[in-house]
């Protein structure tokens, strides 16, 4: 179509004139019009111009003129609607116009105003609220046009889900193109033909009311209202749903599986998605159980006729990619959806629409077990009974990675229970997990109920029963011998599970056998048949069968929980024992929240948008209340690793022998002194012990005073030093941060050394003595006498920054020239974090007079110290007793003498060198050039990525930086923001961090930089 006969008819016809661009269109021809402003500082308005085909039916495009204007009217005061393009009428007052073409042909030209907006298909991942809130928009709109009545709804089409039986005759093509999906793609395809395989075929849905729909509710048709990096904390509003080309007459639920079929697709845990949708609309507009149903039939016929499409389409325009946009996601989906029965899906809709009908039936069972109690399971006394505790703060296993359950029966005669819902970390073999890594998605939630006993212990049927099921599951950490027997109560079947049996039952035993209620039907097994798990039955209660024969869930994943409890409720009631003592209970985020704001100062502050619950920390992982795994990339303070074996045993045995404080001779301050100060020069030879690096930095202070008689301290722009109040004078991230009242005359401030974006860059070769100099500047204009300079080794909060060379040599001559002394802040970089170096100033072959050390000192024990030379510490020894009551308290001593063992005897300090030069090299060669990442710096395993929406400018990218943090914690992975913008990524995990663990945070970083709403910040 030529353009100038487009802007022609818009002029005539319209009266708009302006710039006219084309949009991508899968049918017709669509452009963008950006009209002309009258004011110079107006923003231009926008249109949607739509030049239909010449062989378009105009009853087609009336039909969606009358959809649009129809739901224009709509009264929006009451609820939230989509947007709605708005039609724009001709001079004379008609919807539509016509042109024609240079070859004769004539187009119907129609325009509708522009919807500003994101395309949902730029915006991954989804939020649950965002999928609510289009749910709800989905029933809006149904609910405005439900009574249009318009012969363009009833035209024919290959896209209409409700007529597309079509598509069976492409049986052989989908299997020569599909192969791996060609049984799963047949499958959905006889099911909606077929009503006598399941009754949820075309014929059932034909018996539900039609209407007017959409018929194409894709990620390209939703608009959000601005780009996710926004809605880090809130639910992206739905700004528009356009293109109704395709909207016909079908049942409502047509619309629904459409939008859900597209929503799903990206997504990591389909199941959300899909709930979050339906809940949405349902609670906009009820849908009936039968709707309920049918949703994920629809579903899969969707796939297979999409699928079917692009090959069709593909072949007729071969360079098209559009055509061929969904294939990948769509066989991902499918193959997401095979992992679980089709039945599964429909109970969690079910569940999304507060339909949980498995309830009722579990409430009948329990009536009938009241009136006609189970026979016991097992001859046990279960009031004698009691409970080994594996949930992820219980410490067991000590190894969370070994996959080793404690033997309760070495302690005790007794039964011991293994408690129903409770998340566990012993479950470690490759069928638990989602990847290799660690920190991948597990599943954890136990389904059923342990009962510890000797092997051989026997097992009795708990009422009349057929055997439904029996199989040896030899595969370590599975069941092992294990039996599903099917019962009926009044009426209602239910079934229950027995494992980690003895293989005797096998032999004994038959599918399809009549089993007496009472009667033995096994004995607990023996490693390694049983499993290899210690000897114990787990029993499992199953309230329906979706044909899973033995391969039944006895561990659920944690998002699925809600749903699996229904199936797997509590079997306390068939095992005679308490719900309470079978039962374990989680302590819920929201829970713990509201107790948090009601008992601890609203100043104290969580990270990330959606807290993490922290109740077990191993090596470089930290795990919550689920026992889902988080690679800890950020919490250098467990310098050694969470909870390392040999500080926890230093620390315990020192507990259980004195913890007292430093007014009494002791070997373990002097040992511990000995060790510490042997790592610095003969110059740095005493030692201070506290508690805390703010208290080590105030006594730092006091040290400096005595030192020089002067108060006045130099300090770095963006530098933290402490929280208490001399430190927040000296700590300009804080005093001239929010809440602060700036620092005080006595602080004088020089430049952040940042060779990013300081006033010297990496370009230049004598950047150290250049930036040096501006210490120099500050003394020369100080009316009062120099104390000191504090700065840290590299500074962490103003950034992940390291020093040009000569930095800290020059900055430190010029301060002791004017007879003030050098205070190094080791708290953040000692301990090898570097990996070049123990120290961090050794870095800059520099040589303080004070050092101060914390966080990594004890790994994770509060303990600090400060280090200085004789000189200056007998100038503090004037008279005034200096005691911290912590201070060198024994059991403090321990935990750092034991860190300091661990890190000759494990060669830590080589292992983050090793592992933070490879992860940096990733990180350069793999982000280095994306558009948001405009510098990675740091050594070691002190690390900093710096996110800018232009490089050229290094406008910060603060918003995206903390959206890059959030949507690492949910990947699995824990970081910080800092800088003077919050726009730097800070990477500094424990040491045991290795490379795979780098692989891992790489390849995350990348994937959700990769974001199409990042992409176009």
């Amino acid at each position: 179509m030529n353009m100038t006969t487009i802007e022609d008819c818009l002029t005539s016809d319209y009266g708009l004139s302006g710039q006219l661009s084309e949009l991508y269109s899968y049918q017709d021809q669509s452009f963008l019009l950006r009209s002309a402003s009258e004011s110079s500082e107006e923003e231009p308005t926008s249109y949607v111009v739509k030049v239909m085909n010449a062989d378009a039916d105009e009853d087609v495009v009336d039909m969606q003129i009358h959809l649009l204007e129809t739901l224009g009217k709509a009264d929006t005061t009451l609820r939230d609607m989509p947007g709605i393009a708005q039609v724009i009428h001709t001079h004379s007052g008609m919807k539509r116009t016509r042109i024609t073409d240079e070859d004769g042909s004539t187009h119907i030209v129609w325009v509708v105003s522009y919807l500003e907006g994101v395309l949902a298909a730029d915006q991954q991942p989804y939020t649950e609220g965002t999928l609510r809130n289009l749910g709800a928009s989905i029933a809006f709109i149904h609910q405005e046009i439900a009574n249009v009545d318009h012969a363009g709804l009833r035209i024919p089409s290959t896209w209409k889900l409700i007529d597309s039986e079509w598509i069976a005759e492409h049986l052989p093509l989908l299997r020569e193109t599909f192969a791996e999906h060609a049984d799963w793609l047949e499958s959905a395809i006889r099911q909606f033909l077929d009503p006598d395989i399941t009754g949820h075929g075309k014929a059932a849905i034909n018996q539900l009311p039609a209407q007017a729909i959409h018929g194409d509710i894709n990620e390209h048709n939703v608009l959000f209202s601005y780009p996710v990096t926004r809605m880090i904390h809130e639910e992206q509003v739905i700004a528009g749903i356009i293109d109704f080309g395709d909207a016909h007459e079908a049942p409502r639920i047509c619309d629904l599986a459409i939008a859900a079929t597209y929503f799903m697709m990206h997504q990591k845990n389909p199941w959300k998605a899909l709930a979050a949708l339906v809940g949405g609309y349902h609670a906009a507009a009820p849908l009936s159980r039968r709707e309920r149903e049918l949703i994920m039939p629809l579903v899969r016929m969707r796939l297979a006729q999409s699928l079917t499409q692009s090959i069709l389409r593909s072949g007729q325009s071969p360079d098209d990619d559009y055509i061929t946009i969904s294939q990948q996601p769509a066989l991902t989906l499918i193959d997401q959806l095979r992992e679980f029965k089709q039945g599964f899906a429909t109970y969690w809709i079910h569940c999304a629409c507060g339909d949980d009908y498995l309830t009722d039936k579990l409430h009948r069972l329990r009536q009938a077990l009241r009136q006609s109690p189970a026979a016991p399971v097992l001859d046990a006394d279960f009031n004698a009974a009691s409970v080994l505790d594996l949930s992820p703060g219980s410490g067991h296993p000590a190894d969370p990675f070994s996959g080793d359950m404690p033997d309760p029966l070495d302690t005790t005669s007794e039964p011991v229970i293994g408690r129903y819902g409770e998340p566990r970390l012993v479950y470690q073999s490759a069928d638990f997990r989602a990847s290799s890594h660690p920190a991948s998605d597990a599943r954890t939630l136990h389904a059923g109920v342990d009962v510890f006993m000797q092997a051989g212990t026997p097992v009795f049927a708990p009422c009349d029963a057929v055997v439904h099921a029996l199989e040896n599951r030899q595969q370590r950490q599975d069941y092992g011998p294990v039996i599903v027997l099917q019962h009926e109560l009044e009426g209602d079947d239910f079934y229950t599970l027995y494992g980690h049996l003895d293989s005797e039952c096998l032999s004994r035993l038959n599918v399809g056998d009549r089993v007496s209620r009472g009667q033995r039907i096994a004995r607990i097994g023996a490693p390694p048949e049983n499993g290899d798990w210690p000897p114990h039955l787990h029993f499992q209660w199953v309230l329906e069968d979706l044909g899973w024969g033995t391969d039944i869930n006895g561990v659920c994943h944690p998002f699925s929980w809600p749903v699996w409890r229904q199936f797997f409720p509590n079997p306390a009631a068939l095992l005679g024992c308490d719900d309470a003592l079978a039962g374990h209970t989680i302590d819920e985020d929201e829970e713990l929240g509201n107790r948090r704001s009601a008992l601890v100062g609203g100043s104290l502050a969580v990270s990330y948008a959606r807290p993490v619950q922290v109740v077990r920390g191993w090596q470089q992982y930290l795990y919550d209340q689920y026992g889902r795994c988080y690679l800890d990339a950020y919490n250098n303070v467990p310098h050694v690793g969470h909870c390392h074996p040999h500080v926890v045993d230093a620390v315990a045995r020192q507990l259980r022998t004195l913890s007292t404080n430093t007014r009494y001779l002791h070997n373990g301050i002097l040992d511990y002194a000995d060790a510490l100060t042997a790592r610095f020069d003969e110059r740095l030879s005493v030692c201070f012990i506290v508690n805390s690096a703010s208290e080590a930095n105030e006594l730092a202070l006091r040290l400096a005073r005595s030192a020089t008689s002067a108060r006045d301290m130099i300090v770095m722009a963006d530098a933290y030093h402490g929280h208490t109040t001399s430190l927040i004078d000296i700590s300009p991230y804080k005093a001239e941060g929010p809440g602060g009242q700036g620092c005080p005359e006595w602080v004088h401030q020089v430049p952040s050394v940042d060779l990013y974006r300081g006033r010297y860059r990496y370009d230049e070769p004598n950047a150290g003595p250049l930036y040096a100099n501006d210490v120099r500047d500050v003394i020369h204009n100080m009316s009062q006498p120099l104390c000191g300079f504090i700065c840290e080794s590299l500074p962490s909060v103003g950034g992940q920054l390291v020093y040009p060379p000569g930095y800290l040599q020059n900055a430190y001559a010029h301060v002791r020239a004017a007879g003030g002394v050098c205070i190094a802040d080791e708290v953040q970089t000692g301990f090898g974090r570097t990996g070049d170096h123990f120290w961090g100033f050794e870095q800059q072959q520099a040589d303080p007079d004070i050092v101060v050390l914390g966080k990594p000192i004890g790994n994770g024990f509060p303990l600090a110290a400060v280090i200085t030379t004789v000189d200056i510490a007998d100038t503090f020894n004037n008279g005034m007793e200096f005691f911290s009551t912590f201070g060198g308290n024994t059991v403090a001593c321990a935990a750092g003498l034991a860190v300091l063992e661990v890190m000759d005897k494990e060669n830590v300090q080589a292992h983050i060198k090793a592992t933070g030069d490879y992860l940096k090299a990733s990180l350069q060669a793999r982000l280095g050039s994306h558009p948001l990442v405009g510098d990675i710096r740091g050594m070691g395993l002190f690390l900093g990525i710096e996110l800018v929406t232009d490089k050229t400018t290094q406008t910060p990218a603060t918003l995206e930086a903390s959206y890059v943090k959030n949507r690492l914690r949910e990947t699995g992975i824990l970081i910080g923001t800092d800088g003077p913008f919050d726009s730097v990524l800070k990477i500094r995990p424990p040491s045991p961090f290795n490379d795979s663990d780098a692989d891992f945070l790489v390849e995350s970083l990348e994937h959700i930089l990769s974001d199409t709403a990042l992409r176009a910040t």
